[in-house]
This record gives structure tokens, C-alpha cells and sequence, in this order.
């Protein structure tokens, strides 16, 4: 599928002008609003997928998107040159715990049939150049389960021929990792001023 850019956001595939044009927006708005909050530290929503996942959800509710929730969800990836792997990453796996005072699991946003991921920064790593710091991407449907019974909800995969390297992701539903609602950043009062100037900004370029 084609794959495009729209600041640190690649989108894959035919996204809907409505949806397009709230991903430009959240590209653009989301992360930098949160770091101008002086009671968070810069950078934190880049790497809170239940903050930065409730805000897309209620910013892409507001402007009337389709069937919009979000979703818990393990995340692979994988690096290959040659058919050799070069480094995995697994996000929510329950293999070795999560990080003291955080949730082991991934939060995601699924909308207009597409999924939107926006806290893959603090996955980056040398052996994935390609990954972007967010990414929107079509739902795919009817998969076989992977990994434990949990089914595949949406795949991307970046290569470089010339380099005989391959980069995969898959991200795989796992309804029943429900920690996320009994942490802090569930609190809408720590997203809703970020949700409203976002709903400015699309409001603004939609008269425009």
C-alpha cells in the first residue's frame, strides 16, 4: 500500500479526507500542545499511549468520525536483513513486565476502519530507521491468531530492496488487558484543553 507522510505521521493506504485532514492535525498539534503544559514533562505523551490514545479518541469523536474507540493491544516488531533477524521488540507481551509504575500493555485508537498509533517513539531503535514516531493505518480483517490466540488487527512492513532489509509490525487485539482504566492518565482533565485546541485548529481549517 501506498505509504505518505504528514509530519512525524505516516499514513498507509487511502485515508478519508475527514480522518486525513484530523491526522494533519494531530501530527501537528497533539505532542507539542502536551509539552507546553508546565505541569508535564516534555515529552511525556510521546510515550503514553493511554494519555495520547483517549485524546485522538475524543478529538476524532467530536468531529464525528465513525465508530471510534480504543483498544488495548500487544505490538511486534521485527527487523531482517537477508532473512536473518536483526532485533524484536514485543510492547505489552507480559514477557518481562512493564516498567515500575506503568501499564504492560499498548493502547491504540481504531477510527473510519483505519488504526492509529501515536506513541511509537520510545520504540525507535537503530535497527528500525524507518519506524515513524506515529502511524495510521488500514484495519485488516479476518487474520489468523498469532502469538498466544490474539488475531492481528493490522500489519505494516518497510523495506529497503537494495539493502535486502525488511522491517515489520503487527499490532494484535487483546481486549482482556483492561490495566489501562485504573491509571492516572485516564483523568480527562489532563487531556481536554489539548483535545479543544485541537478541535480549534480543525474547525479553523475547515473555513479555511
Amino acid at each position: 500500500m501506498k505509504h505518505a507522510r504528514i509530519g512525524d505521521m505516516m499514513t498507509v493506504g487511502a485515508v478519508p479526507p475527514r480522518l486525513a485532514k484530523a491526522l494533519a492535525v494531530i501530527s501537528a498539534m497533539m505532542h507539542q500542545s502536551f509539552d507546553f503544559n508546565p505541569r508535564m514533562l516534555p515529552g511525556k505523551s510521546r510515550e503514553s499511549c493511554v494519555l495520547s490514545s483517549l485524546t485522538v479518541r475524543d478529538f476524532l469523536i467530536a468531529i464525528g468520525c465513525a465508530n471510534v474507540r480504543v483498544r488495548p493491544v500487544v505490538t511486534i516488531m521485527v527487523a531482517e536483513r537477508d532473512g536473518k533477524q536483526l532485533h524484536s521488540l514485543g510492547i505489552g507481551t507480559g514477557e518481562k513486565g512493564a516498567r515500575k509504575g506503568y501499564w504492560d500493555g499498548h493502547l491504540v485508537v481504531t477510527a473510519d476502519a483505519f488504526l492509529i498509533d501515536t506513541t511509537l517513539y520510545y520504540a525507535r531503535r537503530d535497527a528500525w530507521p524507518l519506524m515513524p514516531g506515529m502511524v495510521a493505518l488500514p484495519v485488516q480483517r479476518g487474520r489468523r491468531p498469532m502469538y498466544g490466540g490474539l488475531k492481528p488487527i493490522a500489519g505494516l512492513s518497510l523495506s529497503e530492496p537494495e539493502e535486502r532489509y525488511e522491517f515489520s509490525m503487527v499490532w494484535l487485539d487483546n481486549p482482556g488487558n483492561a490495566g489501562w482504566e485504573r491509571g492516572p492518565d485516564i483523568d480527562p482533565m489532563r487531556r481536554t484543553p489539548v483535545v479543544s485546541a485541537m478541535l480549534g485548529k480543525f474547525s479553523a481549517e475547515r473555513a479555511a
